[in-house]
């Protein structure tokens, strides 16, 4: 299984998540702790926003296993962001190991990560592509059901803003951004049971906008067989001595951490309930609701 991680709040060095902790998203693309497949080496990428320069993310992506990768690291240890989603890859049996195919994706401002899979993808491939509209049609480059789930949540997000007499992603409210992950979803599940599909589905998933962002646990399966994610909030992340917590400070602006695994000490993560989705406010408020 992949390990995914969203972050938005005060901004931080990207290695204080992605490589220095005990834990890190790199470690865990060695050996991850809470997933059948200990290993992640089939790509990586992440996605950051610097928000005085352009509203769009900045994108590194590579096929190269995340540990090995010395850009990777370089990168990650002169860049400073409020908003971060980063991704490690296992790749389905049967999906082909390709930069395309590697997390996360992006279109306009959004970012998005999957760690899961579509149960009977190969069937039901060709009923997802007829209900999206063009621009979601052609925005998938490569050939994974992550990417035809991003897919089905921007043709989400842009009938929401059409409706709304409004153009771009930057401003998508909450409710709506929410709403699109739900209507997701709900599609792939009603087109998996039209199709006659009996695989389980696993969608753990994580979409922002670099202000707010929204974060699912969810499955067919029971809650035991689904993949983890956890949440860690407070007012400012910090890494030091070898220890990543989450400490007061006079910042207005809060932090939250949403990830696959715990990156150090777990008492200060919360496991997020099967089926559930979680909603980042961009203020540090954090809500977890029912799918």
């Amino acid at each position: 299984m992949c390990r995914l991680l969203l972050y938005i709040g005060q901004p931080v060095v990207l290695s204080k998540l992605l490589v220095e902790p005990a834990n890190s998203l790199i470690n865990q693309s060695v050996h991850c702790t809470s997933a059948d497949t200990p290993v992640n080496g089939d790509g990586f990428g992440v996605a950051w926003y610097a928000p005085d320069v352009t509203p769009e993310p900045g994108l590194f992506r590579s096929l190269l296993p995340a540990w090995s990768n010395i850009n990777l690291h370089r990168l990650a240890s002169v860049t400073r962001s409020g908003a971060i989603l980063a991704h490690v890859r296992a790749a389905s049996p049967g999906l082909a190991s390709a930069e395309a195919n590697c997390h996360p994706f992006t279109f306009r401002e959004l970012a998005f990560a999957h760690n899961g899979d579509l149960g009977g993808f190969r069937r039901i491939r060709r009923a997802i592509e007829h209900t999206l509209g063009d621009q979601a049609f052609h925005l998938i480059g490569g050939n994974t059901d992550s990417e035809h789930l991003f897919a089905m949540l921007v043709d989400r997000v842009l009938d929401g803003k059409k409706a709304a007499g409004v153009t771009g992603t930057a401003a998508i409210t909450l409710p709506q951004l929410a709403g699109a992950m739900r209507g997701m979803i709900a599609d792939t599940v009603r087109i998996a049971a039209e199709e006659g599909i009996k695989e389980h589905s696993y969608i753990n998933a994580a979409v922002t906008n670099g202000s707010i962002g929204v974060a699912c646990r969810y499955s067919t399966d029971l809650p035991e067989h689904t993949p983890t994610l956890h949440t860690c909030r407070g007012m400012r992340y910090v890494y030091e001595a070898g220890i990543a917590r989450m400490e007061q400070s006079p910042e207005t602006r809060g932090s939250v951490a949403v990830a696959s695994e715990p990156l150090g000490e777990k008492h200060i993560w919360t496991e997020v309930p099967h089926n559930h989705i979680v909603l980042i406010d961009g203020e540090g408020g954090l809500a977890v609701e029912a799918v």
